[in-house]
């Protein structure tokens, strides 16, 4: 059994959510676009996935089937989004 994120670690991170769905909601109020909401977006996944659920202290198995999870996601993303804006 891997070790489990330390409670600083913990409220370190719920902190850093916490800020950043403050961000999201300021900058909801403003025109920016859709690159912004989904960088701050992808950050916050991102924390969660490392902090909460402990992906950040398994075995390199774990990480690589989650990294490539991730990895398929966006190819998958990027595919579809190039074919509705070719047609």
């Amino acid at each position: 059994m891997s070790a489990h994120p330390s409670i600083r670690s913990v409220h370190v991170t719920t902190a850093a959510l916490l800020a950043l769905w403050g961000v999201s909601w300021a900058l909801s109020y403003l025109d920016l676009g859709v690159g912004v909401a989904l960088a701050i977006a992808a950050v916050k996944a991102v924390l969660v996935v490392l902090v909460f659920m402990e992906l950040a202290v398994e075995r390199f198995s774990a990480q690589a089937t989650a990294i490539t999870a991730g990895v398929m996601v966006a190819v998958f993303v990027t595919l579809t989004l190039l074919d509705v804006l070719r047609r």
